[in-house]
């Protein structure tokens, strides 16, 4: 080992860059992970809300239906004739 401080001093630069690069692409890296993680998210939310809004629409359209095909049988009974 050598005792040159301007040897040492140069070692603990490089050290310090070393770790500086290191901790730069941890964070990049996380940044970016995280960036990704959450457009993910977003799209599968969407689409989730995509598949429940299609699926209710159907389901007023059917108990529409449903309601609609209640009145028309009740217009066409007795009880509705007898009333008027």
């Amino acid at each position: 080992m050598s005792d040159n401080p301007q040897y040492s001093h140069a070692k603990r630069k490089l050290w310090f860059a070393a770790f500086f690069l290191a901790a730069l692409l941890i964070i990049g890296q996380g940044y970016f992970q995280y960036r990704a993680v959450e457009d993910q998210l977003l799209e599968d939310r969407s689409q989730e809300l995509t598949v429940i809004g299609t699926l209710k629409a159907s389901q007023i359209a059917e108990w529409r239906k449903e309601r609609l095909s209640d009145v028309a049988r009740f217009a066409q009974g007795p009880t509705l004739t007898r009333a008027i």
